[in-house]
């Protein structure tokens, strides 16, 4: 099986809904492959990656939300891989 691990190295993402889809599908409800919402659940406050399990696809696109409302996308991510996604600061 391959799978897909998606990491933030910044704590302000706690809260963030991180969504999976189809490659090509980026938005499509009915090519959704995985959901999960980021919660630092340690005292220590150390990022801990949200690991997807992809069956046997190869890619995947990746949505993540943070609080505050802000999207980035990222498209055809490989399976086995893992991703740090951080929200873009203003100027960027």
């Amino acid at each position: 099986d391959w799978s897909s691990d998606v990491c933030s190295s910044d704590l302000e993402a706690a809260g963030a809904q991180v969504t999976l889809y189809a490659t090509g599908k980026m938005g499509d409800r009915s090519a959704i492959l995985g959901y999960q919402e980021h919660i630092v659940a340690s005292e220590f406050k150390t990022p801990c990656p949200l690991h997807f399990g992809l069956g046997t696809r190869q890619a995947c696109d990746v949505r993540v939300v943070f609080p505050g409302g802000q999207v980035v996308e990222k498209e055809s991510v490989a399976a086995d891989a893992t991703i740090t996604i951080a929200a873009e600061t203003k100027g960027e």
